[in-house]
């Protein structure tokens, strides 16, 4: 069973479609100082000295202002009204929430002040008092029209309406055409809600009667936000098809804003705003500036940043079982999560659905997701990224680069060193706020990298690393490095890559359309082109331990004696039509040789006849890969290559 829709649910489900015009009343003012119409009645009769047998509270603006002039003149009537309107403002904070708000683009006034104008950033909205001024409507985000006229300019005294005889013939001025043309249409094409009024001032009323009269009663819908009126008033509004919320205008605007803070994300994702720049004003004016991708149904925020320079303010609340809580805290991790704006990944835990028992993602108070848009969620240590220089004095190599410091256990820190084509790791424990024990290192290739010599230039520093010579790793103090051999031959081999693709570039004019990053096949894959190319074998420094068959005739006696003997010899295995990419260039090579130079048979069985399964181990400091048009020509065991 669904539950009804409220009135003020769906009036707020329509400002946030952009589907709302505003009508402010004097109330909406008084918390800022401005006077009501009850106390601007009194300060009339004061000023003009009249006499009236009952409560000013009872008495009509209009009759009361008419009674001034006839008595003091309209030019001392303006000098009151100014005089009256000429205060300091004590709270505006309805007003600047308003402005908060850019779902409002039209916004209709019978007040005198200019509150709801001043509450704008400059340039933010355009006041409109006449027919004149309404071909500035596009000049702004926000129109306000003043239709009791504007006490700021008061060039022309009979634009401000408050007498009987201003009210009369008001909407067949010709000054006032074109507004109440706007006004008509706001009317029709949007819903109208009335803040800041009891709907006691008939003048209101006949704006609506009048409005709808006009259209032949063709208005999209009307509300009325008070915090209380009378039996008889509700029965009066219903019959003008106005909607009664008792609520103050403040109340209202704080609703409407906490229910855009939570759905104008999604909103906005689903396409379900009438006008996107709302969307970025919204977050604009809340300090955030999104990075956006347009779908045909849905849209993507990729990333999040300060407007101009303000600092976010991210909050994320989760509500996750025991058993997760207790292996983040334990430091489980089982993923690894990007830093945004950098290449360097952390570690990271990964919180399934099942574990998720409710969450929420908010930046700066507006809600970016939830539980029910998570399928998992990724929970990183606490991390910060700063610049550090980089020196290896023995090669001239001083740079700068990028390190994320941050928390792998509770006494363990990691240091992160953005090395352009990978990432270093440094790990250090610490009692007390010291360093203690022994420095380990890890380390990471990315995908790909800029250009062989920028790789060639950052290579050195994990080698440098091993070797001793990297000045700023030996931080607070400790010097002593683990001395991986496994790691040391890594870097080699990569800087080997590096090598020998920029002298495919340099000495055979290859262009590489990417540069994916060292692996060893890809060291395989360019060792061979370039052997190939330049015809000559190349020293291969990769197979040590291999599995192989191998099939012998029955009266082949040496070569089932090579099996079984454990004495080193030299072999080789050729490739057919060997194809090959490396960073997007292809190439197919006839006969791929790999020389085996010191090769020993550690284990072998008979597989079924006089086929043979091998495990070798061969003990050389390299084999010697040839690419060629020819295979290889083995007597006994010498190896001929042959071009």
């Amino acid at each position: 069973m669904q539950c009804k829709i409220t009135p003020i649910e769906r009036l707020i489900r329509r400002v946030r479609r952009n589907k709302v015009t505003l009508f402010i009343g004097s109330g909406f003012s008084i918390k800022a100082g401005a006077p009501s119409v009850t106390e601007l009645i009194s300060k009339l009769i004061e000023d003009g000295d009249l006499s009236y047998d009952i409560e000013p509270k009872e008495l009509s603006l209009r009759d009361v202002a008419s009674d001034f002039v006839a008595k003091e003149g309209r030019h001392e009537l303006m000098r009151c009204l100014v005089r009256h309107f000429s205060f300091t403002p004590t709270d505006t904070s309805d007003h600047e929430l308003l402005a908060s708000i850019p779902h409002f683009k039209t916004i209709f006034t019978t007040n005198y002040d200019s509150l709801i104008e001043d509450a704008y950033p400059k340039g933010q909205c355009v006041v409109i008092t006449s027919s004149q001024a309404c071909s500035n409507s596009d000049c702004a985000p926000v129109n306000v029209y003043k239709i009791h006229g504007d006490l700021t300019t008061l060039s022309n005294t009979d634009s401000i309406i408050i007498t009987n005889e201003d009210y009369k013939d008001y909407f067949h001025k010709d000054g006032l055409k074109a507004l109440w043309e706007d006004l008509k249409y706001a009317f029709r094409h949007s819903y109208v809600v009335f803040i800041g009024y009891s709907l006691a001032d008939d003048n209101i009323l006949e704006i609506v009667k009048t409005v709808r009269r006009e259209l032949s009663n063709n208005v999209k819908g009307m509300y009325l936000i008070s915090p209380h009126i009378n039996d008889a008033r509700k029965q009066q509004l219903q019959s003008n098809g106005i909607t009664y919320i008792e609520l103050k205008g403040d109340q209202f605007l704080t609703m409407l804003k906490k229910s855009i803070d939570d759905t104008i994300v999604k909103d906005f994702k689903e396409s379900r705003l009438e006008d996107n720049s709302v969307f970025y004003e919204y977050l604009q004016r809340r300090g955030l500036n999104p990075s956006i991708q347009f779908g045909n149904e849905t849209n993507i925020i990729d990333k999040i940043i300060g407007y101009n320079g303000t600092p976010g303010n991210p909050q994320l609340n989760l509500k996750i079982t025991s058993e997760a809580a207790d292996a983040i805290n334990k430091r489980l991790f089982n993923a690894s999560q990007s830093v945004p704006g950098t290449k360097f990944a952390l570690p990271a835990y990964q919180i399934d659905a099942s574990s998720l028992i409710a969450g929420e993602f908010r930046y700066n108070g507006i809600l970016f997701g939830s539980k029910s848009d998570w399928k998992d969620f990724l929970v990183m240590p606490s991390h910060r990224v700063v610049e550090l220089t980089i020196k290896i004095p023995s090669i001239d190599f001083l740079e700068k680069t990028k390190v994320c410091i941050y928390n792998h256990t509770k006494d363990i820190v990691g240091f992160k060193f953005d090395i352009k084509i990978g990432e270093i790791t440094i790990f250090l424990r610490f009692e007390d706020d010291k360093p203690v024990g022994r420095v380990n290192i890890d380390t990471r290739f990315y995908e790909t990298y800029e250009s062989s010599s920028e790789a060639l230039r950052w290579i050195e520093v994990p080698i440098a690393l091993f070797y001793g010579e990297l000045v700023n790793f030996q931080l607070f103090g400790i010097q002593e490095v683990a001395n991986n051999s496994y790691y040391s031959n890594e870097f080699k081999r990569a800087q080997l890559y590096y090598r020998t693709i920029k002298q495919l570039e340099l000495e055979n004019n290859i262009h590489f359309t990417e540069y994916n990053n060292y692996s060893k096949d890809g060291l395989m894959c360019a060792l061979i082109l370039k052997s190939y190319l330049s015809k000559h074998g190349i020293g291969y420094p990769l197979i040590k331990t291999f599995n192989c068959e191998l099939e012998t005739s029955k009266n082949n006696l040496e070569a089932q004696k090579l099996i079984k003997q454990n004495k080193p010899n030299v072999m080789a295995v050729s490739y057919v039509d060997f194809k090959g990419n490396i960073n997007g260039h292809e190439f197919k090579i006839p006969y791929v040789n790999i020389c085996l130079q010191h090769c020993i048979v550690t284990d072998y069985h008979l597989i079924e006849g006089n086929r043979y399964a091998l495990t070798m181990i061969d003990e050389a400091e390299e084999n010697i890969i040839y690419g060629s048009d020819t295979s290889v020509n083995q007597v006994d065991n010498i190896l001929h290559l042959q071009s």
